[in-house]
């Protein structure tokens, strides 16, 4: 169960760091969604 935890913190880690460097445009506004009861992730 260990290996899930460390592979949902990197995804939202991943999520992160793609939503902070992805759009320089101001206009846009970015949500990441973590669902970590069904392992969703946008």
């Amino acid at each position: 169960m260990d290996k899930i935890v460390q592979y949902r913190e990197i995804i939202k880690l991943l999520i992160t760091d793609y939503v902070n460097e992805a759009s320089t445009r101001d206009d846009v506004e970015r949500q990441m969604i973590f669902d970590t009861e069904h392992d969703h992730y946008q």
